[in-house]
């Protein structure tokens, strides 16, 4: 996702951008930095960088921004880290901590009135405190954000009993960080760019707020001419192996279809690895549905554009970054209509699969859209399991 910056009016302007993640192709927190940190470069900005030093050294700026961009780096000592690391929640807890030093040296750059814009490209969520622009005074932007949304509760059978209670709790802890990061961003006036809809609606009733979500990210890949050819029965599947990713769901509505036409093929790290492998085996599907090891974004970009189907079935992403590479690479998508996805995609009602009724059936039509013999579309000779043909081609 990248943000539209003309909302931002950073036009030819001196620009602060704190940006604790800010790497492409390494998740949608980190691609959020990167898109903020080109979005402003592109309109002719001149940019001062605040992130960590690992970040920094690995910026791959096209060399046509490099006159445009100083950078600073901040980074909590090496005893903090260690001690950190091994908390739960580590990231998030890392990130408060990151967040609280940056703002001691944000202060003191802006007593320079140098910069016309401060914008704070968040992590994490629209719930983790920003303290970097909390009682500063100026033009000041935050985000894009997300996290507003909840898992559906029809769907909370798919959660399991960890990844429900593990929800529960998400849902205790965040609401009112949430509520206060909203009352916070009114009283000094910042611009809130959000990620989608749900959060908008939340943001919108108190602060001025912009959409960030029509623009899908730009791909820096060097392979981006080498999708090789197409493998029509191939359906992908990519992300962390949780609970709120659904992944169960996707492979049941896999099942349904022909298992002597397609192959399936999940690549992610998770704790869920065990529970998914169990049930392919109890649907007895080892022979065409597999969970892979998290491979290298360059090798997982030459397998998206072969792909026949990308297969997303969250339900409560802020705005996956996975799936907007699907589809800027023209790669069709079977994905839900819910905040966070039906943004990327024109007719969400049309092209995305229904919350309403059957969670599992509404996924598996959208997985086998483009299979469907018509007189316009003879893509392949797709069966679909006798039992569910009435459900599939009631039409």
């Amino acid at each position: 996702m990248q943000c539209d910056f003309n909302q931002v009016e950073s036009n030819g302007k001196n620009v602060l951008l704190i940006a604790y993640k800010i790497t492409v192709g390494q998740g949608s927190e980190p691609g959020a930095g990167w898109a903020s940190l080109l979005g402003h470069l592109k309109c002719g900005s001149s940019v001062h960088l605040i992130s960590t030093a690992e970040n920094i050294e690995k910026l791959a700026l096209p060399s046509a921004f490099l006159d445009q961009v100083d950078c600073s780096s901040i980074d909590l000592d090496e005893k903090s880290l260690r001690f950190l690391r091994k908390l739960p929640f580590s990231e998030q807890i890392t990130y408060f901590f990151w967040n609280y030093k940056a703002r001691k040296y944000v202060v003191p750059k802006l007593a320079s009135d140098i910069f016309d814009i401060v914008h704070h490209s968040t992590f994490a969520g629209d719930w983790n405190p920003s303290f970097i622009l909390w009682n500063l005074s100026g033009n000041l932007y935050w985000g894009p954000i997300g996290g507003t949304q909840k898992v559906p509760i029809k769907a909370y059978r798919w959660l399991g009993l960890k990844g429900f209670l593990s929800e529960i709790l998400r849902i205790l802890i965040t609401s009112p960080l949430r509520y206060l990061n909203r009352n916070l961003a009114k009283k000094n006036n910042v611009h809130v760019l959000v990620a989608n809809r749900t959060t908008s609606e939340y943001f919108s009733k108190k602060c001025e707020v912009s959409n960030a979500n029509q623009i899908v990210l730009e791909h820096a890949s060097s392979n981006s001419n080498s999708g090789g050819t197409p493998i029509p029965n191939m359906l992908l599947g990519s992300g962390r192996l949780i609970s709120w990713k659904m992944w169960p769901l996707a492979i049941k509505s896999v099942s349904l279809a022909d298992s002597n036409f397609f192959k399936f093929s999940i690549y992610g790290e998770g704790g869920q690895r065990k529970k998914l492998n169990k049930l392919i085996t109890k649907l007895g599907a080892k022979n065409y549905m597999t969970i892979s090891t998290l491979i290298p974004r360059e090798r997982l970009l030459t397998l998206l554009k072969k792909s026949g189907v990308y297969v997303f079935p969250s339900l409560k992403d802020s705005c996956p970054w996975s799936l907007a590479e699907a589809i800027h690479l023209g790669v069709p998508i079977a994905a839900f209509n819910v905040s966070g996805v039906s943004e990327m995609v024109s007719d969400p009602d049309s092209n995305l699969a229904s919350i309403s009724g059957n969670l599992v059936t509404n996924l598996a039509k959208k997985i086998l859209d483009p299979y469907k013999v018509t007189e316009k579309n003879s893509f392949c000779e797709c069966k679909i399991k006798r039992q569910y043909k009435e459900i599939f081609y009631a039409e």
